[in-house]
């Protein structure tokens, strides 16, 4: 069984009933208590929603131990205000000290990308750690002829891509391709997972946010992200497990710079129906 209820330190007080998102957890009027549907390893999705709602702690899942969890500090919750500056104080970063970053820093941020939310709780996204300035040379070598390849084929995307001033700026010593940054991350997922492509970009945005937090910049690497998905020498290269590819890839490095002003972006524009 999956799921169990201890009965004794139940409550009853529905949380359970009303956060389970396949509704796995009913109550019943002559038992006086929650029961739970019958076969649940075949409908729970492993989402933890009803242990962690659970202030009595009477709820235990068979693939969560205590270590799984963590108790949450009231006195520590955020404001609006500190919301706010986080995320208004992300920077695309482009210009990155030589200095690598150690690995045990990334693996910290990496935790911060599986903890976030993937479509009905599938948890596809895998991250593929570009860390040897070597790999990163070939991977900027391939986009460049990529580029040039696309140039002769295809010269109108060429041309709307400024592709000409890369590669001109790559022969002249300029990294148009990865700016300088010492480290990739790819976040790559199976083609057959419904919402893959959603919960890369997801996972990127919380390794995006989480890096202030450790002084690391971050910058999404667009010209690679479309490379990994169109040149076959690239996709040959990258070696993903069978059906996955790349959703995202994003810079990771020191910034060389750090920002005075938080600039305030202009909104698009609201409806309301």
């Amino acid at each position: 069984m999956p799921v169990s209820v201890d009965h004794e330190k139940c409550v009853r007080d529905f949380k359970c009933i009303d956060e389970c998102p396949v509704k796995i957890f009913g109550f019943s009027k002559e038992e006086k208590k929650i029961v739970i549907a019958p076969e649940p390893q075949n409908i729970c999705i492993k989402c933890g929603h009803c242990a962690a709602v659970c202030p009595e702690g009477a709820i235990t899942l068979q693939d969560f131990t205590d270590s799984d969890f963590i108790e949450k500090n009231k006195n520590e919750i955020l404001s609006m205000e500190n919301i706010e500056y986080i995320l208004r104080s992300r920077r695309s970063i482009r210009a990155y000290k030589n200095d690598q970053v150690p690995k045990e820093k990334i693996e910290e941020l990496l935790g911060l990308g599986f903890a976030a939310p993937t479509g009905h709780n599938s948890r596809c996204v895998d991250f593929k750690v570009v860390y040897e300035k070597e790999k990163i040379d070939t991977y900027r070598k391939m986009v460049i002829d990529w580029m040039k390849y696309m140039e002769k084929e295809q010269p109108d995307t060429a041309a709307l891509l400024d592709f000409k001033h890369i590669i001109e700026g790559f022969e002249a010593g300029f990294d148009g391709i990865f700016r300088g940054a010492p480290h990739l991350i790819i976040a790559h997922a199976s083609k057959y997972a419904p919402t893959a492509a959603i919960d890369c970009a997801t996972a990127i945005a919380y390794l995006e946010l989480g890096a202030q937090g450790l002084g690391l910049g971050t910058c999404w690497a667009g010209f690679f992200n479309i490379a990994a998905s169109f040149w076959p020498p690239l996709k040959s290269e990258l070696n993903f497990p069978k059906s996955h590819k790349n959703y995202g890839t994003i810079m990771l490095g020191f910034p060389k710079h750090q920002y005075a002003k938080i600039i305030k972006r202009k909104p698009g524009s609201i409806s309301w129906v």
